[in-house]
């Protein structure tokens, strides 16, 4: 009893975790969405890619509902976007996506993808960030 008790709550309560990690990604995205140097986009997918591969990275874009990107263009208060690196880092840092490309040469360009008790992928982060200017999407199903 006590094992059905405990999966019942975990089946519960990990997909709450993960849609509230996504919840505070948006939320932080659209308190920067007026300030001075950033620009935020939003949007849906109706996309339906036809791929052979039986990847759960393929599903994922298929079943992606919100798109948030977030553009800054560099040397425009510095400090505000620190504070927005910063707090972003800590929500992705919380959240378990894991690297699948992470590129650190004269810039930085990495992908993300977060994954539920299932193994299923279920958000996926693409950074791009280099002296000039930085990108982040978010992208959930």
């Amino acid at each position: 009893m006590r094992k059905l008790i405990f999966i019942i709550i975990l089946i519960t309560i990990v997909p709450t975790y993960l849609f509230s990690q996504n919840k505070q990604i948006k939320k932080l995205f659209k308190e920067y969405e007026n300030v001075s140097g950033f620009d935020l986009s939003i949007g849906t997918s109706d996309a339906d890619f036809e791929f052979d591969f039986d990847s759960g990275f393929f599903e994922l874009l298929n079943n992606i509902k919100d798109i948030y990107i977030l553009n800054y263009k560099g040397n425009i208060d510095i400090a505000k976007y620190m504070k927005f690196k910063n707090k972003f880092d800590k929500i992705i840092s919380k959240s378990n996506y894991s690297p699948v490309i992470d590129i650190s040469s004269d810039g930085v360009f990495k992908i993300l993808i977060q994954k539920d008790s299932n193994d299923k992928a279920t958000s996926i982060v693409m950074i791009n960030e280099n002296d000039e200017s930085a990108m982040y999407l978010v992208a959930v199903n």
